[in-house]
């Protein structure tokens, strides 16, 4: 009988179709046609195999019995997976055409003789092909390259069955990460927002006053919460970024009043260490598409920073465009930063131990959050500092 498909290219179409409408059990008929109308087995089973222990585990997925036995396929499977020797033999022969050819005893009666070929990707096997095939009929069918055709189909199947499998496994863990944080963020804020706002009150000497001994003690408390508030916070926003839960809502927003906003957050601090406070818009641009909350977080963390490790002089935010970027500059005269130090900036809990009467704590997760928000964007942060004279960190977005 001659095969129906003389041009490979022909033949190879007739497949795919089959793979790029994501129907396995399409594909598997169409296998088993194109083999039973040339060599007619009597039994066609498709496994796909995976190591577990360094042994190799089939799975059926495909089996046409035709011989009258009542033997079936998945008798044929739990004795694949029994026989160490094929193991051994698919261990030793990953690039060999056949795998393996022998008989099977179901009982003294019965023998199944079955060809397993391999179904390889990346030099490891990922699947079996078995048919119980004649001498004669194994010469011919190892001459032509309708196994391999169907081998390279099936292989892209199961790689690209694995994948999906592994991405709904992985979107099914982020999902439980995402309901994990949400019930940490609730149990652990609450009561440290109650230590928080009780001590408040023991600090405002609302109900009474306090010696100098106890003031001091709640204001220990006081700060303590909040520093761990803090920490909490900056916590679940790196889990969220590490997770990928953290989205995007993109908005208009305008240039000047954010940066504005922002400014109005380090106010206070600038104005009680006598520091300049400065705004520079070089921009033509008025606003940008962008998460505003997120952007406002970068920005009031970098402000912040540049207050913290600036004793006299300015601190400025400088916007401009440039690239087909729009460029935020938080510009400082403070003490710069060490070139041995610059590699702590963007990594978790790294402090540098420089601020000039230490008396501000930080999480040192502050810059790692912002560089990922930014990435999230699209955009980076980039540094240039000198030691004495100031440092400059640069939030780079895209204009579009």
């Amino acid at each position: 009988m001659q095969p129906p498909y003389t041009d490979l290219n022909q033949l190879q179409n007739h497949l795919f179709s089959a793979l790029e409408n994501d129907e396995p059990q399409i594909l598997y008929q169409k296998i088993y046609h194109l083999i039973a109308e040339q060599y007619s087995p009597e039994k066609f089973i498709i496994t796909h195999c995976y190591q577990i222990d360094g042994l190799y585990h089939h799975e059926l997925v495909y089996s046409i019995n035709i011989d009258g036995h009542q033997e079936n396929s998945k008798i044929i499977i739990d004795k694949f997976n029994q026989l160490t020797n094929l193991n051994q033999l698919i261990t030793e022969n990953i690039d060999n055409k056949l795998l393996w050819q022998n008989n099977l005893y179901f009982d003294i009666q019965h023998p199944c003789k079955l060809s397993i070929f391999p179904i390889l990707y990346r030099h490891k096997i990922i699947g079996t092909l078995s048919l119980d095939l004649s001498t004669k009929q194994l010469e011919k069918i190892n001459n032509n390259q309708l196994i391999s055709i169907i081998s390279q189909n099936l292989a892209l199947l199961f790689v690209n069955l694995d994948t999906k499998k592994k991405q709904l496994k992985l979107n099914e863990e982020k999902e439980n990460q995402k309901k994990y944080l949400s019930t940490i963020n609730h149990e652990i804020r609450a009561p440290i927002a109650s230590v928080i706002g009780f001590s408040k009150m023991l600090k405002q000497q609302i109900y009474g006053e306090l010696n100098s001994k106890q003031l001091q003690y709640v204001n220990a408390i006081y700060e303590s919460g909040n520093y761990l508030l803090e920490l909490v916070i900056d916590l679940l926003d790196l889990a969220k970024l590490e997770a990928q839960k953290e989205e995007l809502y993109l908005e208009k927003v305008f240039i000047k009043k954010i940066c504005q906003s922002c400014l109005s957050f380090v106010h206070v601090k600038t104005f009680h260490k006598n520091l300049e406070l400065q705004l520079i818009i070089k921009s033509a641009i008025n606003y940008i598409y962008a998460d505003e909350r997120k952007i406002k977080q970068i920005l009031i963390n970098l402000l912040s920073n540049a207050v913290k490790f600036t004793e006299k002089g300015s601190v400025t935010l400088k916007v401009c465009v440039e690239n087909s970027q729009i460029k935020f500059s938080v510009i400082d005269t403070g003490i710069g930063i060490k070139p041995e130090d610059y590699h702590k900036l963007f990594k978790p809990f790294s402090q540098i131990q420089n601020c000039p009467h230490n008396q501000e704590k930080g999480t040192g997760l502050g810059l790692v959050i912002s560089q990922e928000l930014a990435k999230l964007h699209g955009g980076d942060i980039t540094f240039e500092s000198e030691i004495g004279k100031g440092s400059c960190f640069t939030l780079s977005l895209p204009m579009n």
